[in-house]
């Protein structure tokens, strides 16, 4: 499993890690992105990213099930599921929460000045669980804060092979006395070219991030 470090809320960003944790007692508890499979209260089930099937034992009162919602999910094996089940571990849930995801935004003249290039730390960027995940740091306050992936028509070139995209932080003015990091999921279907089965995702360093890093490319097979 990928293992992320990462910290607290801010506004509409929700941020987790993703690995095996030794809580120093007699438990080990699992912390994955995944989505939830099904609507219904007694058979839904939570997918994660390492292909796992969970059948939760007790879920917060107030988590809104919903097909195809992006979850992080803290747990504990309680039991493998059967051969005929249709899950592979009975869980016990330590926290259930929601995880943005949303679309990779095309750029034009409308929206172009609108998404902000207000200073971010990339720190990770992965495929996995048929998302494009980011793991970002960003300083702020007590406003909330917009995190978009960008495709910029401008920047792409002949070769179709390759997608050139963008991380975009609007801060809105906010005071910059906390360190946030956070987790984000963006839809892929949309880059997919036909008449190929796979493109490369390209991520080049901007004079808005807070470090510069070296470029990020990663093979999106479909």
């Amino acid at each position: 499993m990928r293992r992320l470090i990462m910290a607290a809320l801010v506004g509409a960003l929700l941020v987790g890690f993703s690995g095996c944790l030794d809580d120093n007692d007699n438990d080990v508890y699992y912390l994955e992105m995944g989505v939830v499979e099904g609507e219904e209260a007694n058979d839904f089930l939570i997918v994660t990213d390492s292909d796992l099937k969970l059948k939760l034992l007790n879920y917060p009162d107030n988590f809104e099930i919903e097909d195809g919602k992006r979850v992080l999910i803290k747990y504990v094996i309680r039991e493998t599921g059967r051969r005929d089940s249709d899950y592979d571990y009975l869980v016990n849930v330590y926290s259930l929460q929601d995880v943005i995801a949303k679309d990779i935004i095309e750029l034009n003249d409308e929206n172009r000045d609108t998404l902000g290039t207000d200073p971010i730390f990339v720190n990770s960027i992965w495929i996995e669980g048929g998302f494009l995940n980011v793991d970002f740091t960003f300083r702020g306050g007590s406003k909330v804060h917009f995190i978009n992936v960008v495709k910029d028509p401008d920047e792409q070139g002949s070769d179709n092979d390759r997608i050139l995209l963008q991380v975009r932080h609007k801060a809105n003015n906010d005071a910059t006395y906390q360190r946030y990091r956070g987790v984000m999921s963006f839809f892929l279907e949309p880059l997919r070219v036909e008449g190929k089965n796979k493109v490369t995702l390209v991520f080049e360093p901007k004079n808005y991030y807070s470090v510069p890093y070296n470029t990020f490319e990663l093979e999106y097979e479909y």
